[in-house]
């Protein structure tokens, strides 16, 4: 992987955990950390969320089960919106 495809990935990650942590109306506040959010990908590619810890428990506190993920990015920039469902 080159340099700007590393940078790349990073930023997309991080801009994705950034987002997480404020669709759970936190930000990287009570306790929750960037090692609570993973943000991986499925077979064909789509990115997918993991919460662990006080992410996970601040997902069940607002009654969130399913989180839906978009990142976007250009040379310049990353962005990622997240939306959490609830039942």
């Amino acid at each position: 992987m080159n340099l700007d495809r590393k940078i790349s990935y990073l930023s997309n990650n991080f801009a994705s955990k950034e987002a997480t942590s404020k669709a759970l109306g936190t930000g990287f506040t009570q306790g929750i950390t960037l090692k609570n959010i993973e943000i991986t990908r499925n077979n064909s590619g789509t990115p997918c969320l993991t919460l662990t810890g006080k992410a996970e428990q601040k997902a069940e506190e607002l009654g969130l089960e399913n989180f839906f993920l978009s990142i976007s990015d250009t040379s310049d920039l990353s962005s990622a919106i997240v939306v959490g469902e609830g039942s």
